[in-house]
C-alpha cells in the first residue's frame, strides 16, 4: 500500500485525506468545502469514490476535475467498486426503497441490480458493510435486508436478477462480507446469544456461511469483532475484548489457534476498529479523546503500535 485514505471530521465538516502508511503529514485530497463521506479506493488506486449529500462522486488522486456520477432527487450513497474498476455499486432509494444499483465508473446511466417491488416498504430496505460487497470474481453482490421480515444475508447476480437468501435464522444477521477466495460469506449475528452493535463498529459474534448456501457456523466468539483477512486469505486478524481490555489477535482462517498481537491493558482509551492490512502491518483505530489511526507490525506480537 502506498497511501492510506480516510475521512476526517473537523470544524469545517468531513473531508478525505491521505497519508503514507508509515506515517507523516496527511494531505487533503479535495479542497472543496462539501462533505466527503465513505471514501473508497478504486482497484488501481488512482481514484477515490465517495458520497456527498445525496450524490456519489469520484475524485482522481493526482488532481483533476471531480466526476459527479449521480444527480437526482434520490438518495444515493455507500459506493463500492467492482473488482475490475468498471462499475460502482451504490445503495439508492430511486425505486422507492433502499435498493442496489450500479453505476459506470466513468459516468452514465445507473442500472438496477436488486429492486424490491414493494414500494415504500420498510421491510424491503437493503444495507451493506464498509467493504466486501462484490464477490472476488465480480459476479455477485452481497447485502443484508429485511425483505423477508427479518434481517438476513442475501446474494444477487451483479448483472441483475433474482436474489437468493443465504440465512433464515430468526436472529438478526447483518454486515456480510466475502472471504478472499469467494467460498465463504462472513456476517455478524445475535444468534447464540451474540449481540449486535451498530454499523460503524460491527457486531458481537461473527459467523460464516458457504457462498453457495448451507449451514452457518461461528468464526469468532462473542468477544470478537472487526475481522479482516491477510492478502493471501489464509490468516484472519480481529479484535477481542478479554479480561476487560480489547486487543488484536491473529489465527489461521478456520482454525481455533490464536496469537495475541497487542497488550493494551491499562492503556487509556479503547480499541475501536481494525481497518486493513497489507500482510506486514495492521491499520486500526484507537479512541481516546478522539479516534486516531494507528499502525503496527504483525510480526512483533506485543510490540508497540505507532
Amino acid at each position: 500500500k502506498t497511501r492510506l485514505a480516510f475521512c476526517l471530521r473537523g470544524q469545517g465538516g468531513t473531508h478525505i485525506w491521505t497519508m503514507a502508511p508509515a506515517g507523516g503529514d496527511p494531505e487533503r485530497v479535495l479542497l472543496d468545502p462539501m462533505e466527503q463521506i465513505w471514501a473508497r479506493w478504486s482497484p488501481d488506486g488512482r481514484r477515490i469514490a465517495f458520497h456527498s449529500g445525496t450524490d456519489v462522486w469520484v475524485a482522481p488522486l493526482g488532481g483533476g476535475p471531480l466526476s459527479r456520477l449521480t444527480e437526482s432527487e434520490a438518495i444515493d450513497g455507500r459506493p463500492a467498486w467492482s473488482p475490475d474498476g468498471q462499475e460502482i455499486a451504490i445503495i439508492s432509494d430511486r425505486s422507492g426503497n433502499l435498493d442496489v444499483w450500479a453505476l459506470p465508473a466513468d459516468g452514465g446511466e445507473a442500472r438496477p441490480v436488486v429492486v424490491d417491488p414493494t414500494e415504500d416498504s420498510i421491510m424491503g430496505q437493503v444495507h451493506w458493510p464498509q467493504s466486501g460487497v462484490w464477490s472476488p470474481n465480480g459476479r455477485e453482490i452481497v447485502f443484508y435486508s429485511s425483505r423477508s421480515g427479518n434481517w438476513d444475508v442475501w446474494v444477487a447476480p451483479s448483472e441483475g436478477g433474482e436474489a437468493r437468501q443465504l440465512t433464515t435464522d430468526p436472529a438478526a444477521d447483518r454486515f456480510p462480507a466475502w472471504s478472499p477466495d469467494g467460498r465463504w460469506i462472513l456476517f455478524d449475528s445475535d444468534r447464540g446469544g451474540g449481540r449486535l452493535w451498530n454499523d460503524s463498529i460491527g457486531g458481537g459474534r461473527l459467523w460464516r456461511v458457504p457462498a453457495e448456501g448451507g449451514a452457518a457456523e461461528p468464526v469468532l466468539g462473542e468477544d470478537g469483532w472487526s475481522l479482516i483477512f491477510s492478502p493471501d486469505g489464509d490468516t484472519v486478524y480481529f479484535g477481542a475484548r478479554r479480561e476487560g481490555y480489547g486487543n488484536l489477535y491473529e489465527k489461521p482462517f478456520g482454525s481455533t489457534a490464536e496469537r495475541q498481537l497487542t497488550e493494551f491493558a491499562g492503556r487509556p482509551g479503547y480499541l475501536a476498529w481494525l481497518h486493513d492490512t497489507d500482510g506486514e502491518s495492521l491499520y486500526f483505530t484507537w479512541s481516546e479523546d478522539h479516534g486516531d489511526l494507528w499502525v503496527m507490525d504483525v510480526e512483533q506480537p506485543g510490540g508497540t503500535p505507532r
